[in-house]
C-alpha cells in the first residue's frame, strides 16, 4: 500500500525514504482513525522515518493520544514535524514531552530542513512480506 487517503488526512510512502502523514481536518482525530494508520504502517517490520505536515488545526483525542504514547516506540523510528507557526511549535514541544517521548521527534518551520534531518535515519525498512501485492 503507498498511501491511505481519508477525509481528515493523507499517509503516503514518499521515494521509499520515509512516511508523510499531512493532517488537513479542523476536526478531531479519534479512536475510528487509528485502526487503518497501524493497518498501513504494518507494511513495515521496523519502525519508520515520518514527516508530519500540519494542514489543518486538528485536535487529538485521548485515546489517540494513548495509542501514539504505546505504539510510538515501535512503529516510528523518528517524526518531523513542519510547525507553521508558535502554536504549532508548542504541540511539537508537548508531543515529544509526552505521548512521543520514546522517538526522535524535531520540529522544522519547513520541509526541506526536516527531509534532510529524516535522512539520517535511513530509508524504510523493507516490506514484510514482498511478495504479498494486496
Amino acid at each position: 500500500m503507498e498511501i491511505l487517503e481519508t477525509e481528515k488526512f493523507t499517509l503516503q510512502t514518499v521515494d521509499g525514504t520515509h512516511l508523510k502523514f499531512s493532517i488537513f481536518t479542523d476536526g478531531e482525530i479519534t479512536k475510528d482513525d487509528i485502526p487503518p494508520i497501524l493497518e498501513f504502517m504494518d507494511q513495515y517490520h521496523a519502525p519508520v522515518p515520518v514527516l508530519l505536515v500540519r494542514e489543518g488545526s486538528y485536535t487529538l483525542s485521548i485515546l489517540v493520544l494513548i495509542a501514539l504514547r504505546q505504539e510510538a516506540k515501535t512503529r516510528i523510528k523518528a517524526m518531523a514535524f513542519v510547525d507553521r507557526n508558535q502554536k504549532d511549535t508548542i504541540l511539537t514541544k508537548i508531543a515529544k514531552q509526552t505521548y512521543m517521548k520514546d522517538a526522535r521527534v524535531k520540529s522544522f518551520d519547513n520541509e526541506q530542513d526536516a527531509l534532510d534531518w529524516l535522512a539520517q535515519f535511513g530509508n524504510l525498512p523493507t516490506n514484510q512480506s514482498p511478495s504479498n501485492t494486496d
